[in-house]
């Protein structure tokens, strides 16, 4: 079974496509973000800015990340609420 369809819906669906195909290269070419998500300032960029630690580091760095995420949710939060 064949289906003809008129010249003017042909080109609409080809002209489609091709809009279809360049958001497809466009989403592929969109970059990542260096900071991962749940984040304001990653540990790593915080630690260039503090002075030697002397005890355990990895104590430092879940309080860090632990109070990051606290802000973050607070600021979606206040996005959101108002």
């Amino acid at each position: 079974m064949q289906f003809c369809l008129p010249k003017a819906e042909m080109s609409s669906m080809v002209k489609l496509s091709n809009v279809m195909k360049r958001e497809t290269n466009m989403m592929s070419e969109i970059k990542q973000p260096k900071i991962k998500p749940g984040v304001c300032i990653p540990w790593e960029e915080q630690r260039k800015e503090l002075p030697n630690i002397t005890g355990d580091e990895e104590i430092f760095k879940r309080i860090w990340e632990d109070n990051e995420a606290l802000a973050y949710m607070y600021i979606w939060q206040v996005l959101l609420s108002f």
